[in-house]
């Protein structure tokens, strides 16, 4: 490979590349995203780890220990956030990108947060219908098994509601 860069190793190669790429990345400085939080984790040194989506693309974001004990409470997973980040960092041995996220505002409820509270209130309101049954003196066994028969013993069952 004549006239090639001199060769490097695989583990100084993406080094070179990420410090150039992230070189440019603060060139273009901070600004604000918006997104759901899909995964957050505060590990042992009192830094941040959260994953924000808006359903199409996924983005890493670092709060520093110093900057999580100025925001107070954190959001919760599901929650919709807009975080304000100074800096996109590059972390080049897996090869990733995450903003440096120092200041957080709730943006309402996430979709995630919002279908669970959902199922929450079907699970609620079916419990209060088998309460309600139970009040009534209405055998739920042989409720069920009505139930059951009737699904079993439809065209094409290969299941014989007796």
């Amino acid at each position: 490979m004549a006239g090639d860069a001199a060769s490097q190793l695989v583990a100084e190669s993406p080094s070179a590349i990420w410090r150039r790429v992230e070189s440019a990345l603060g060139e273009l400085g901070g600004g604000v995203v918006e997104g759901e939080v899909q995964q957050i984790t505060r590990a042992a040194s009192g830094h941040v780890y959260l994953d924000l989506s808006d359903g199409e693309a996924r983005v890493g974001c670092v709060i520093w220990r110093s900057t999580v004990e100025a925001l107070g409470e954190l959001p919760r997973q599901g929650q919709l956030i807009q975080a304000r980040y100074r800096r996109i960092r590059v972390y080049a041995p897996r090869g990733t990108v995450s903003l440096e996220v120092d200041a957080i505002r709730a943006a309402g409820e996430g979709e995630l947060l919002r279908r669970v509270q959902e199922s929450l209130a079907r699970l609620v309101a079916d419990g209060q219908q088998l309460v309600s049954m139970r009040d009534q003196d209405v055998n739920l066994e042989t409720a069920f098994l009505e139930l059951t028969k009737g699904a079993l013993g439809r065209p094409g069952s290969t299941v014989s509601p007796e």
